[in-house]
């Protein structure tokens, strides 16, 4: 059994009542879910929620909604980005990570000359090794951070930005470059499962001009 904080409002505004059913969830004579069963994903707006998070659930996984590892592209796609610098996001990671012994889940949505570029695939990368060249504990076994990369499936709030999916050959060329740069990475194709019916991810959501 795993359970997913994402896709339901930001956590981290609602943290003392997430924490509350983290509790909940692990508690062993509740539902006895192990906490790295668990993973609460944020768009990072928050570094003390991060570092509060990493001190009172050390254990539940962190998934982090990035986009972009450049701030201006960052605050494009993430208007609350600009409460919480890269540099400052990526110490509050690196502060999970030492608590932890984990790295964190970095989620990387692939739009079509928004932010797939060679400079945006080589700042993500940056990122990242920032990241992994920091040494939580001794005993981590899996402290480097795994970026997952979605190809951007079209929804009609993203026609009004003209926001388009990538080509294959783009989103293979974003990918070997993150790999050939030492950052773990994968293309998750199974995002796409569902587009003709509009039930891809990100598209589950009013697919209409007409409010009923």
């Amino acid at each position: 059994r795993n359970v997913v904080f994402m896709g339901m409002g930001e956590p981290m505004d609602n943290y003392d009542e997430v924490h509350e059913s983290l509790r909940g969830l692990t508690h062993q004579y509740l539902f006895q879910l192990g906490a790295k069963h668990i993973t609460v994903s944020t768009v990072g707006a928050s570094a003390r929620k991060i570092r509060l998070l990493a001190d009172e659930a050390p254990q539940v996984n962190l998934a982090l909604s990035l986009h972009s590892a450049i701030q201006e592209s960052r605050e494009l796609l993430i208007p609350s980005a600009n409460a919480n610098p890269m540099k400052s996001l990526g110490e509050s990671l690196d502060y999970h990570s030492a608590k932890s012994g984990r790295g964190a889940m970095l989620e990387y949505l692939l739009i079509d000359r928004v932010n797939d570029s060679d400079a945006e695939v080589d700042a993500l990368a940056k990122f990242c090794q920032d990241r992994n060249e920091h040494k939580p504990t001794p005993n981590s076994k899996n402290s480097k951070v795994f970026v997952n990369l979605i190809p951007y499936n079209p929804t009609l709030a993203g026609n009004d930005f003209g926001y388009e999916t990538p080509s294959d050959d783009r989103i293979y060329a974003f990918h070997n470059r993150l790999k050939d740069l030492g950052v773990n990475s994968l293309v998750r194709w199974s995002s796409a499962q569902g587009r003709d019916a509009n039930g891809a991810c990100g598209q589950l959501a009013l697919n209409s001009s007409t409010v009923l």
